[in-house]
């Protein structure tokens, strides 16, 4: 799944960005709502990817609390291992995966060195069942772009 392939919907529903809103309005000057200014019109922030393995974008400027909901159906009920390409030049980052109130895990996402320089961060173990699932990848700790992530069944 890329990243910024969230959910359709309105901020809160489909996603939360902190700054997910049109000033313009209010305020006479407009503000840019999603910092990157591509692929999709809300307020997400998304921005080009150069990555080859991409669809072309990922998401950037996350913030602490911000989070993308991916609706996904589940072939069979089971143990998934759940890879996510992510980078971060920032201090260390942190991100979960939770379906509904239940965390399924969470995992630190390293200073690595620079924007676009992709690694994968696993969370192992996350039990899944058949059918349609509502998962959030949440930024418990921002600080870093979201490229993808991938489901690989372990039982």
């Amino acid at each position: 799944f890329y990243a910024a392939d969230y959910d359709l919907g309105r901020s809160g529903m489909a996603y939360y960005d902190k700054d997910s809103a049109d000033y313009w309005v209010t305020t006479g000057k407009k503000t840019p709502w999603n910092s990157g200014g591509k692929y999709r019109n809300d307020g997400v922030d998304i921005q080009t990817c150069i990555d080859a393995n991409t669809n072309g974008y990922s998401v950037g400027w996350i913030e602490d609390g911000e989070w993308l909901q991916y609706t996904i159906n589940v072939k069979a009920k089971g143990v998934y291992t759940v890879r996510f390409m992510v980078s971060s030049n920032a201090a260390d980052g942190k991100l979960s995966l939770k379906n509904g109130d239940k965390t399924l895990g969470e995992s630190a996402v390293p200073n690595n060195g620079g924007n676009q320089n992709w690694q994968t961060v696993e969370l192992k173990g996350i039990s899944l069942n058949a059918g349609v699932n509502k998962l959030r990848v949440y930024a418990d700790k921002g600080g870093w772009l979201f490229r993808e992530m991938a489901f690989a069944k372990m039982r």
